[in-house]
């Protein structure tokens, strides 16, 4: 009896393991899916393509005089206009002789830069020291005044 069993519960599952695997498969077909995609190459425009027959007639393919088309260089792009350094102050010192120093820094750099009366920083030219001002003149004679804390 014992043999029976154990052939009749063999039976049962393998019967049911062909019953579930089939299932699986026929499953997932009966769904809506959409039909699997298929890859189209871009058909060209009319236009295109009589531009590309036009290049071949005028110029055959395998011809030996054939040379590569010359193309016209495209524009270059204008050269960016350079952007004007400008000159901050950021403090003001005395010095041991009773005369005053500018701590200035131009735009494009982060280093601080010392300058007295009559020297010059970056086409800038110190013409006056205050305790709280400095008058810069540059190349042009144009006159600046640099108010302290006024970036």
């Amino acid at each position: 009896m014992k043999g029976s069993l154990r052939n009749m519960f063999g039976l049962a599952f393998a019967g049911l393991s062909v019953v579930l695997a089939g299932a699986i498969w026929v499953w997932p077909m009966s769904q809506d899916a959409p039909p699997p995609r298929t890859m189209q190459a871009a058909q060209p425009t009319p236009q295109e393509t009589s531009l590309d027959l036009e290049v071949i007639t005028t110029r055959p393919l395998f011809d030996r005089t054939r040379k590569p088309l010359k193309l016209e260089a495209a524009p270059q792009p204008a050269a960016p206009k350079p952007v004007p350094v400008t000159v901050s102050l950021k403090g003001v010192i005395g010095n041991a002789d009773g005369g005053l120093t500018a701590l200035l820094r131009l735009s494009n750099s982060d280093e601080l830069f010392s300058r007295r009366t009559g020297e010059t920083l970056g086409g800038y030219t110190v013409q006056r020291i205050e305790s709280k001002r400095v008058m810069l003149r540059d190349e042009e004679d144009r006159i600046y005044v640099l108010l302290l804390g006024n970036e």
